[in-house]
């Protein structure tokens, strides 16, 4: 009887422990308010590629990428944008320059339709094979978007457009791109630009996206900020780990660890640094979360 009760209690043990999704991380790397439907994803022609660098410190998290999102602005039409092909690598690079296209060194990691389901928002995709990223300090994420005879929206208002800042202060030609009619080959001339599409990057497994994703909201404020930079957290958290770099990834401010107030809020001295743009990286337990802020 003792014997059948232990094994009972192994197998459901066991069961149960297979049953528990594991745990994912999501980096959101943010702060972009302009707004584009050429890029990352072009809506408003059938052919298009953009290729851009987001830089090592401000991803800081190794494992298997299983999911990407970009950051919508608006549309109203919430058809599937058909034709894409999405490809990861990464690099010692941190900036591009006017070139043909090149698929060297990639991992191809999606081909399909993209996710249009919302008016504004993040639109996220599975990727249908995973992508190891290391986190090793130099090696920076390259991400190329292809559009390949995609469906094409060509008014303002259901077009889908996207959310994406400018590399300033010091300026970095984090992408290059194409967008038009002529269909994308290897002769594809890609033209650089100093623009970063606000992307939202899931490590682990796909069922655990939804419980990391809620783990932390932060917000800044005021941005731009002169001596003081509030962070608003989830109250009832704990210790905060903060990094400060410019958008080169370098570090321009000690690793701090800061205890929220009460109501979640955590001041941040700022008055040493120069004017300019700048990403600050937070982390609390399992969540991680990336923003950029301006500096008067």
């Amino acid at each position: 009887m003792l014997k059948n009760l232990l094994s009972f209690l192994i197998c459901t043990t066991a069961a149960s422990a297979m049953l528990t999704p594991a745990t994912a991380q999501v980096v959101t790397i943010t702060g972009g308010t302009q707004i584009s439907a050429l890029s990352p994803i072009n809506h408003a022609s059938s052919e298009g590629a953009y290729e851009t660098i987001y830089l090592q410190p401000s991803i800081a998290q190794a494992g298997n990428i299983t999911r990407l999102a970009f950051e919508k602005s608006d549309g109203t039409e919430l058809q599937p944008l058909t034709g894409v092909i999405i490809y990861l690598k990464t690099t010692t690079a941190t900036e591009f320059q006017n070139g043909t296209l090149d698929t060297l060194g990639y991992q191809r990691v999606y081909a399909g339709n993209f996710t249009n389901a919302t008016a504004a928002g993040y639109q996220e995709v599975t990727l249908q094979r995973p992508f190891a990223y290391a986190n090793t300090a130099g090696q920076n994420l390259a991400v190329l978007v292809l559009r390949r005879g995609g469906n094409v929206q060509a008014t303002i208002g259901p077009r889908a457009r996207y959310l994406y800042g400018v590399t300033m202060n010091p300026i970095r030609i984090a992408c290059r791109r194409y967008t038009g009619t002529v269909p994308v080959t290897s002769a594809t001339t890609l033209t650089a630009t100093n623009i970063l599409a606000n992307i939202r990057l899931t490590f682990g497994t796909p069922q655990a996206t939804q419980a990391a994703r809620n783990t932390l909201a932060l917000a800044l404020f005021p941005n731009p900020a002169s001596n003081i930079l509030t962070l608003k957290l989830p109250t009832g958290r704990h210790t905060a780990t903060v990094q400060v770099t410019d958008l080169l990834g370098r570090r321009v401010l000690p690793l701090t660890q800061l205890l929220p107030r009460p109501d979640g809020t955590v001041l941040l001295p700022i008055e040493i640094l120069a004017a300019g743009q700048y990403l600050l990286r937070i982390e609390q337990g399992q969540a991680v979360a990336v923003q950029r802020f301006s500096k008067e």
